[in-house]
């Protein structure tokens, strides 16, 4: 009898649980579903604007791809002045890389990645002779860079980590290299970026070009 008791108790307290935290899911729930409406109902997309110095107005809301109806959170203006330095405000189409051009490589490394550096620009030195070569030093030692700016076609760049918050300085969390690329985009138009732990076996490209022109052919739906 006692047992029975003490069971009966035991499943009546286990259905109890079960029903309040079905009751706080479901608030949980509809908190998230109500603050998804309030702020795609009452947010004005002119909260969304930052200005330039010369009057322009972008939109610094994320939106995501494909969905331009849901609004997400805006990203500080402050950034504004750094993001149209870079080049990164401008709308203008992506230039078209073809066979004919001749990009630039560019390479970011630290004094622990040198010698994979060297290595990286002889196997490009390997097929193209006199191609021009950017290396930005994100921590290079002071031998490491005079060395650096020694070599033949090769453009050295003192990467600028005082113009960044202070973890960009921890160099395994990649911080740093969308703003390299973004700058050498800005001043070379088209660039090979590439990891130290890359090495070109080969000079024929042909089949990078291929790939690149079918990502930018417009794909066909079919509905």
């Amino acid at each position: 009898m006692f047992s029975e008791n003490w069971l009966s108790i035991q499943s009546h307290r286990s259905s109890d649980v079960q029903l309040r935290c079905a009751r706080l899911s479901a608030l949980i729930l509809l908190l998230v579903i109500f603050r998804y409406l309030v702020r795609n109902t009452f947010l004005n997309t002119d909260d969304c604007i930052c200005f330039d110095t010369h009057g322009r107005s972008y939109d610094f809301c994320y939106r995501p791809l494909g969905n331009s109806s849901v609004i997400g959170k805006k990203f500080s203006c402050d950034h504004l002045e750094r993001l149209e330095n870079l080049g990164l405000l401008d709308s203008t189409t992506p230039a078209t890389l073809t066979q004919e051009m001749d990009p630039v490589f560019v390479t970011a490394f630290s004094q622990s990645h040198f010698l994979e550096g060297k290595r990286l620009i002889a196997s490009i030195r390997a097929f193209y002779k006199t191609a021009r070569i950017v290396v930005y030093d994100i921590g290079l030692s002071k031998k490491g860079a005079v060395r650096a700016k020694r070599w033949c076609h090769v453009e050295y760049r003192l990467f600028n980590f005082k113009d960044h918050p202070h973890y960009f300085r921890q160099l395994h969390t990649f911080r740093w290299k969308p703003i390299v690329i973004a700058e050498a985009l800005r001043d070379f138009g088209v660039i090979w970026y590439m990891d130290t732990s890359v090495i070109l076996q080969k000079g024929d490209l042909r089949h990078i070009y291929a790939l690149i022109k079918c990502r930018q052919t417009p794909r066909i739906r079919y509905y």
